[in-house]
């Protein structure tokens, strides 16, 4: 039978039959007689090539090459025989499912012939066909035949072989089976005429086997093994059959390494080895090595296997000096040569590191100094030595000048030194931006700057600012001007320069025209202009680099109102001198104390007189006369210096304020003296009545002067008797009173009370007194009584003791004072005299102290051999390389700060003080008696002073001192440089007071608010009546208030700046009189009505004026509720510059109907409304009045306009407040938000935003002015890692109501990116275990975050072939099984993380999921003699298995799902 099958060809065989595996049909038939054992036959080629082999006399091969059945005569026997198993492509007895492509479509040819194709074949059957046993064991076989006609059957062997019995089966049994060659043959004699020949036979297979119960190793060396050699490793199987079903397996540890199959054909028991051979490495230190032989019989035997006893081995290796390849060795300071360049080895060697010849100690942390090159050699198992080059690498050490003053388009001095190694890169940044300084500096250039230096070690920040020094630009804002007469104008002069520009005027000096300079802008204001203000006005801008100048003109034009009438009045009246408001007395330049024998100025003040030019100062010290000063010797107050026109008290004829100072020297005695000053006004000839006199409250000044101890109480040297302690009292007079210490440097413990210091031995003590003036210091000896100190040596040293500068010369000579000497010498370590005989005096002579612990001893040698020294005290030391202090930030009122001065490279530190001034007083002395050291060292002293008003302006230094003793020589203190605090602090007034105010006839009351403050004061009058608010030219913004309209009441000054409001209020009063014009001016009838209406009721009223103002008493005013008028809108909002219109009804009819403002003021007598209407409305003080004069009661009212005139800032800038640079993670930072000219401010909300998250809110509700001004806004922040990138932003938000735009106008900043450096955050920070197969790829990920990025490093128990330190993730084949540690490190800190990588063999194949159902099949086909129709159901079940595991199955491989074959009717 022919079977074609579609599944693999082994699956189908019994076991103990090959397959022939041909192309195309195969036969089994007899063979030619002649051809010779088991020879091979070449096939025709191409895919009919067969190679045929002979056995037993049967041949197999294709059809067309056998001969016919008839031509077979000499066949006796007939079996099937096959090609070589490696030609079929078959594989091992655990395989036989297990198939390849070209195993498809196979011819299977059956053991017992293909008699449908062939003819018959020998009708014997075997059962079991296959015999396997151990060697000595029984064996049993049947032969049966089912041929009715035979002869009878036997069996041929060579044990339990049986003759030809007439039977119709025959058992062949062995109880022993001991032939190993056994091979048995069952034959059946049939009929002459039968169709098998008259004989045939059948053969069972017989295996016979043996296996040991022990297997060994044995390696070819004794004792350790040596790295890289190459050793065998023998497994000797002894007794063993058949070996060619043996398999040895070998392994290390648990894995498998290696596997030995052999071909020995031999059926007889042998003793078989396997070798291994194998290369240790240090790596494989205590590993085991086993082997296991296999003998796999199966299916109809057993699977054996047996394991030998495991082998470890010790290897031996090195030493291994285990550097990096390149030629330089890189370290970090403080790092060890060990920890990078460990030497290994085993037996562990003997190692030596030299550097320069010198042995040193790798352990030891290197320094910068200790660069170089370094041999080590190392002896162990061989020997082993290197010359490294090792560069020590250190961080950037950064110097640069704090700030930095340069001239515009000068040369750039500016120079940073930087240290560092590997050599550190200087970037420079200006407002977050990377930028290089230009060769020559410009204005652009100035600011605050941050110097960064990196290197691959470290980044470090430093902080300068650069001023750049220009002169006066053009003079911008000043142009020729046209003003009313009676009205106030302002000329305004700006420059922009560096320093700020000092500004002065030239002009015609006039009544009612001041000066302002206020941040950087000069205001000249005219008020009340009359025709002497026209002509050209000169505005010079002045700084230390340059000036210009620019000239106007201003032309006055008259227009007759009210305002001028009632000026004409007041002139009638012929005022022509003004009184002072207040004469004062203070100390000049913010002094807060006088000090003795420092000159200092006293100030007094007149405030508000006229004309300036007859006033005569006189000065007072209780009640003598000690200076009097005429107007050449007084100043304008808070003008420019003399040679200004501005500041001629002889050319100004208006009431000024005025201020004239004296120059005084006091002593102790004078404190608590009086002072006043004297303003006397000596006016014309003509008015001799009219010399006036004004006395100041008299100033107390307190003196203070610096400690004096009183030496009287406190000799010099003071006898104490052994035994009994003597009591020390320092007294020091000063004041402020000074604090008394006692300064010594004895070891035995003394007793201190206040100013007692209670001593019992012998020693120098320092009493030291401080005040804020100075220290004072004065030195005690104490000399025991009794026994002279000198008498145990008799010398005299002078000087006794001294005190060098280093590296000064320096000479002391030692004089005996015995008669007995025999010789002298001196001991030093610098200069040292050797012993001289026949001297009574020797000379110390050190050209150069350069030993900072000198201590020189004289000894003197005696006659009879007795020796004695001297000790002389030297202390050498060395003055600061520089003191320099922190430059104090702006400072806030009330507040705490602290403040640092440096001192660097000063010895010794146990005498040096440090005092801080403010100005000239001490605020804060601090020693350090504590420290020890003799050589130079650095110091810092810090104070903290709480921020006062007073403060500001004042300088601040810090001063150094060495002080020794008092016969030590004096040395100069050094001085740091000099800083101007700037101190924020609310507006304080002149005179705190409120005041109360008389009108008098024929003079003019001014309101004097004047107050001082940081930031400069901003100023605010409410008036207490309408008329006066409405006039055009009242202006309410400045110090000084004169009404335009002098009427009772009380007016309120506020005075404002960042740091808070004050407020002042003024009552003026009145004499009890009826009805009086300023009645009338309130009422509001005239108070817009043209001249010629005014020229016209003049002339009717003629010289009964004062009964037409009787008359006029009857109208009064309303407003409010009462009132007839109606404003179309009610409320206005309009931006600068924008055009505005507003219209006023009356309900009832009017006489006259008008509107009442600085701009388009109208009225109308005929009509019931009236329009305000402004093209471009730029007034900001502007309130319109809606008025109206009515024929019935009440017969006048007014209506206000609320009027907002609102401005967008110029600009909304952010900028970070008190640092540069990036921030760090968890610190505080400040954000400060400006906004430029923005009005009016109460209507501002600043919104702060990071990101587009609002995050806080600021409201300036509390601020009133109605002008631009400039206000600022601070955040407080904290950043977080996750705040790194974000953008912060404020945005100025003017929520001007319902009336005004909507949305409300925002302008929003400029976005600042925050970077926030953090340190190094591992995205999974736990130790992680890994298993890992030999061979496969396995990555170990460090990734971190980290601002800066993050650096990397490896570190591990074995080498790393690939260096990847800079790498996160380190991906190999390659690693060993151990620990492995990564290190994420940037400027912040340093990070680590575990990987523990654990080795795991890789497991056997898994069983083939369908090989049950492939050998069902096999198994179902051998039943039913190959007849596939008989098998169609375990043939479903293994199509059903592929279904399921086609992907995972070998034996569905070849499978196809083909229709079973059909039955054959042969």
């Amino acid at each position: 039978m022919l079977l074609p099958v579609s599944w693999p060809a082994s699956c189908l065989l019994p076991a103990h039959v090959r397959a022939l595996l041909i192309k195309e049909q195969t036969a089994i038939g007899p063979s030619e007689a002649t051809l010779p054992d088991y020879s091979t036959y070449a096939s025709m080629g191409g895919a009919k090539g067969l190679e045929v082999e002979r056995h037993n006399n049967i041949l197999a091969g294709p059809l067309d090459q056998l001969r016919p059945w008839g031509e077979l005569h000499e066949i006796s026997t007939l079996s099937i025989f096959t090609v070589p198993l490696q030609k079929a492509h078959m594989h091992s007895r655990n395989d036989l499912c297990s198939v390849n492509d070209q195993e498809k479509n196979t011819i299977l040819g059956m053991e017992f012939g293909l008699t449908q194709c062939c003819g018959a074949s020998c009708p014997i059957e075997l059962n079991p066909p296959i015999v396997v046993l151990r060697y000595g064991q029984s064996v049993s076989i049947n032969c049966s035949t089912s041929e009715s006609e035979s002869d009878g059957m036997g069996w041929e062997a060579t044990q339990g072989g049986k003759s030809l019995q007439p039977v119709k089966h025959l058992t062949w049994t062995v109880e022993a089976l001991t032939d190993w060659n056994i091979s048995p043959v069952c034959y059946l004699n049939l009929p002459p005429d039968s169709q098998f020949g008259e004989q045939c036979s059948a053969n069972p297979k017989v295996v016979l086997y043996t296996f040991p119960e022990t297997i060994s190793i044995s390696p070819d060396s004794d004792g350790a093994l040596k790295e890289a050699e190459e050793y065998n490793f023998t497994c000797n199987i002894n007794n063993i059959a058949p070996v060619k079903n043996l398999i040895v397996t070998w392994y290390k540890g648990d894995t498998i390494i290696y596997t030995d199959t052999f071909k020995n054909p031999s059926k007889k028991p042998v003793n078989q080895t396997s070798v291994l051979g194998f290369t240790p490495h240090r790596q494989d230190e205590g590993v085991t090595f086993r082997c296991e032989a296999h003998l796999d019989l199966q299916p109809e035997g057993p699977q054996l296997h047996v394991s030998s006893q495991e082998y470890t081995i010790t290897v031996n290796y090195g030493p291994d000096i285990e550097c990096s390849d390149m030629n330089v060795l890189e370290l970090l300071e403080g790092e060890t040569l060990e920890s990078h360049c460990p030497v290994t080895g085993k037996p562990f060697p003997y190692i030596k590191w030299e550097f320069n010849g010198q042995p040193v100690d790798p352990s030891v942390p290197l320094t910068r100094e200790n660069k170089g090159n370094y041999t080590v050699e190392a002896e162990g198992r061989s020997f082993a030595s290197r010359t490294l080059q090792v560069a020590v690498l250190y961080g950037p050490e950064l110097e640069c000048p704090h700030n930095y003053t340069a001239v515009e388009d000068t040369l750039n001095g500016l120079t940073c030194t930087v240290k560092g190694y590997p050599k550190p890169k200087i970037i420079w940044y200006k407002d977050d931006e990377e930028v290089e300084l230009p060769e020559n500096l410009t204005r652009s250039d100035a600011g605050q700057y941050s110097v960064t230096a990196l290197n691959t070690v470290s980044v470090v920040n430093v902080t300068v600012d650069i001023l750049v020094l220009y002169p006066p630009s053009q003079i911008v804002e000043l142009e020729d001007s046209e003003v009313s007469v009676g009205s106030t104008i302002s000329l305004k002069c700006f420059s922009r320069g560096n320093p700020r520009p000092i500004y002065s005027w030239n002009y015609y000096r006039t009544h009612k025209v001041t000066v302002e300079n206020e941040d950087g802008v000069s205001l000249l204001i005219i008020h009340n202009a009359t025709g002497y203000n026209a002509g050209f006005y000169t505005c010079r801008a002045s700084n230390t680099i340059g000036n210009v100048s620019k000239t106007v003109r201003v032309t006055v034009k008259v227009v007759f109102t009210l305002e001028l009438l009632l000026l004409l009045l007041s002139l009638s009246n012929g005022t022509r001198s003004k009184t002072p408001d207040s004469v004062s007395i203070r100390l000049a330049g913010n002094l807060s104390s006088v000090v003795e024998e420092s000159e200092f100025q006293l100030q007094c003040d007149i405030i508000n007189v006229a004309p300036a030019r007859n006033l005569t100062v006189l000065w007072y010290k209780g009640n003598e006369t000690i200076k009097s000063d005429t107007n050449d010797s007084l100043q304008v107050t808070g003008c420019l210096p003399k040679h200004s026109r501005d500041c001629d008290i002889n050319a100004i004829r208006s009431a000024l304020n005025v201020s004239s100072t004296i120059s005084i020297t006091l002593n102790r005695e004078h404190s608590g003296a009086e002072f006043r000053c004297m303003a006397k006004l000596d006016l014309e000839p003509t008015e001799p009545q009219r010399q006036l006199e004004w006395t100041s409250s008299p100033l107390n000044i307190t003196v203070y002067y610096k400690p004096s101890i009183n030496t009287t109480k406190l000799p010099k040297t003071i006898p104490v008797f052994r035994g009994y302690p003597e009591d020390l009292i320092c007294e020091a007079d000063g004041y402020p009173p000074p604090k008394i210490e006692w300064l010594y440097s004895s070891d035995n413990v003394h007793s201190v009370s206040g100013n007692m210091l209670t001593v019992s031995e012998a020693g120098f003590y320092r009493c030291q007194a401080t005040n804020d003036i100075d220290i004072i210091i004065h030195e005690v000896e104490v000399i025991l009584k009794g026994k002279p100190v000198t008498s145990s040596c008799p010398v005299e040293l002078n000087p006794p003791r001294a005190a060098v500068k280093y590296k000064d010369p320096f000479s002391a000579n030692c004089i005996s004072k015995s008669n007995q000497t025999e010789s002298m010498g001196w001991e030093s370590t610098n200069g040292g005299v050797p012993l001289t005989v026949d001297v009574t005096s020797l000379s110390l002579n050190i050209t150069s102290v350069t030993d900072w612990k000198l201590e020189p001893k004289c000894f003197i040698n005696f006659q009879d051999g007795d020796q004695c020294l001297s000790h002389l005290t030297v202390v050498v030391y060395k003055m600061p390389d520089s003191v320099s202090m922190s430059e104090p930030s702006v400072l806030i009122e009330g507040r705490n700060y602290s403040m640092r001065c440096d001192i660097k490279n000063v010895a010794p530190a146990k005498y040096l003080s440090v005092h801080w001034r403010k100005g000239n007083r001490i605020i804060h002395t601090e020693t350090f008696d504590d420290d020890k050291s003799a050589t130079p060292v650095n110091k810092s002293s810090v104070v903290n002073v709480t921020a006062r008003g007073d403060d500001d302006g004042t300088p601040i230094r810090c001063e150094v001192r060495l002080s020794f003793w008092p016969d030590a020589p004096s040395l100069p203190p050094i001085e740091s440089k000099s800083h101007q605090v700037t101190v924020l602090y609310s507006p304080i007034f002149f005179s705190p007071a409120n005041e109360e105010v008389e009108l008098k006839a024929g003079t003019k009351i001014e309101l004097n608010c004047t107050a001082r403050g940081n930031p400069m004061p901003a100023y605010g009058w409410t008036l207490p009546h309408d008329i006066q608010r409405r006039m055009k030219d009242q202006s309410t913004n400045q110090s000084i208030l004169t009404p335009s309209f002098e009427l009772p009441g009380t007016y309120t000054c506020t005075v404002s700046n960042s740091q808070g409001t004050k407020t002042k209020r003024f009552t003026v009063t009145e004499p009890a009189i009826p009805c009086r014009v300023a009645k009338l001016v309130q009422g509001g009838i005239f108070s817009l009505s043209p001249l010629n209406r005014l020229l016209g009721a003049e002339n009717n009223m003629g010289n009964n004026f004062l009964q037409w103002i009787l008359t006029l008493c009857m109208f009064y005013t309303v407003s409010g509720e009462g009132c007839s008028l109606i404003l179309k809108p009610s409320r206005v909002v309009v931006g600068f510059g924008e055009p505005v219109s507003v219209s006023c009804e009356a309900t009832r009819p009017v006489r006259v109907l008008g509107w009442e403002s600085a701009i388009s003021a109208a009225h109308t007598q005929q009509d019931l409304s009236v329009q305000w209407k402004v093209d471009s409305l730029i007034d900001w003080i502007e309130e319109p009045i809606c008025y109206g004069v009515f024929f019935t009661a009440p017969r006048q009212c007014e209506e206000k306009l609320n009027l907002v005139l609102y401005k967008t800032p110029d600009s909304v800038s952010i900028r970070p407040a008190n640092h540069t640079g990036p921030m760090v993670e968890g610190k505080e930072y400040q954000l400060l938000c400006e906004v430029q000219n923005i009005a009016p401010v109460q209507y501002l909300t600043l919104r702060w935003y990071r990101g587009q998250t609002e995050v806080y809110n600021h409201s300036f509700s509390d601020l009133t002015s109605s002008s631009p001004v400039q206000v600022s806004s601070i955040l407080v922040i904290t950043p977080t890692k996750a705040e790194n990138g974000a953008q912060y932003r404020c945005v100025a938000v003017l929520e001007l109501g319902p009336e005004g735009p909507q949305p409300p106008p925002t302008v929003t900043s400029e976005p600042l990116n925050a970077s926030v450096y953090f340190p190094p955050t591992f995205l999974s920070p736990e130790p992680e275990i890994l298993d890992y197969i030999v061979g496969d790829e396995i990555t170990l990920n460090c990734t971190a975050t980290g601002n800066p990025p993050p650096v990397y490093s490896w570190q591990s128990s074995h080498p790393i072939q690939e260096r990847m330190e800079d790498e996160a993730a380190l991906t190999s084949s390659s690693l060993l099984p151990g620990t492995y540690t990564c290190t994420a490190s940037n400027a912040l800190e340093k990070k680590s993380k575990q990987f523990i990588v654990k080795a795991k063999t890789k497991g056997m194949p898994q069983k083939d999921p369908c090989q049950k159902q492939a050998c069902a099949i096999q198994t179902c086909l051998q039943a039913n003699k190959y007849v596939e129709s008989m098998c169609e159901d375990v043939i479903r079940e293994m199509r059903r298995c592929c279904e399921v595991h086609a992907g995972h199955s070998i034996c569905c491989s070849g499978f196809k799902d083909s229709p079973p074959a059909k039955k054959s009717n042969t």
